[in-house]
């Protein structure tokens, strides 16, 4: 029997837009990544960064695991008082919200 192992696949790019911070993800929020975003996002408010904009077009694949990460940062933010908002234009994002009927529970910008 052969096993291929495949590593998880993500990218995170930083980039400071006036006053909040764009971050800029491709591949894939899965179980195997989504700490590495978690880590991201608590490096990025340890320094102060009060609005953190995700920008998601980049997502190949997100599943419920994003989607349950999106959901408890978007509830931690409004609890503790910074802004999360989300780029609109993800196909990934759009399908698994349109199943979930989830849309209405994130603040949305349009391109950046």
């Amino acid at each position: 029997m052969s096993t291929t192992l495949r590593a998880p696949t993500l990218a995170i790019r930083v980039r400071p837009d006036r006053d909040r911070v764009i971050l800029a993800v491709s591949g894939e929020v899965d179980l195997a990544t989504v700490d590495d975003l978690d880590t991201a996002v608590d490096e990025l408010r340890a320094v102060g960064w009060q609005e953190l904009a995700l920008d998601l077009r980049g997502v190949e694949v997100i599943g419920s695991t994003g989607l349950g990460w999106l959901l408890a940062t978007t509830d931690t933010a409004r609890t503790e008082g910074w802004a999360l908002t989300l780029v609109d234009g993800s196909p990934a994002l759009s399908r698994l919200l349109k199943l979930t009927g989830m849309r209405g529970r994130f603040s949305w910008v349009r391109g950046l």
